[in-house]
């Protein structure tokens, strides 16, 4: 008997998967919101949600396939490859955006403001 063979094993190693899920989207969020102006953030968001839909998609398509034909390592090592090139990808991409003119201003958190009842301050 494996592991697999043992539900609760693979519910709790779904939960695990899925917990990175949440910091990804949040942290894909804030960088459109901090970088994109805001005659572009409705369309960044909307572009953002379609991509993420079309890659989920891909890598089912890939997923399976690789696992039909290789089997469960082969699935096993193109999750591994798509770490090592999320990894690639994540560090080419803090370079520019460390780099970009948003952050070389010294662009911060966004101070918390005090919101006045019927007098709502415009977020900047």
């Amino acid at each position: 008997m494996t592991l697999l063979d043992r539900p609760a094993v693979v519910v709790v190693a779904l939960f695990v998967v899925g917990l990175g899920v949440g910091p990804v989207i949040i942290l894909t969020g804030t960088l459109i919101e901090r970088h994109v102006g805001t005659a572009l953030l409705t369309q960044s968001f909307a572009l953002m949600g379609a991509l993420s839909a079309a890659g989920i998609a891909l890598s089912g398509l890939v997923g399976g396939a690789t696992v039909e034909a290789q089997g469960h390592l082969g699935g096993f090592l193109l999750i591994v490859g798509y770490g090592v090139a999320l990894c690639l990808v994540s560090l080419a991409l803090r370079g520019l955006v460390s780099g970009s003119r948003a952050m070389s201003e010294g662009c911060g958190p966004l101070p918390a403001e005090p919101v006045h009842a019927g007098n709502p301050q415009p977020r900047r």
